[in-house]
């Protein structure tokens, strides 16, 4: 991970209900489509961990 994350990793449950939901949080906050990249350049938490 690089320095743009300022948001602490989420848990497990988290990343389910965003599977879920279709919609996600980048790794700075933002919020994002489950394999999106936020305006401020940001992966998805779902896409940072490797998981889609």
């Amino acid at each position: 991970m690089d320095n743009k994350n300022s948001v602490n990793a989420p848990s497990l449950k988290q990343l389910k209900e965003w599977l879920i939901d279709g919609i996600c949080e980048a790794t700075d906050g933002c919020t994002v489509e489950p394999d999106g990249v936020c305006e401020h350049g940001c992966n998805s938490w779902l896409i940072e961990l490797g998981l889609i």
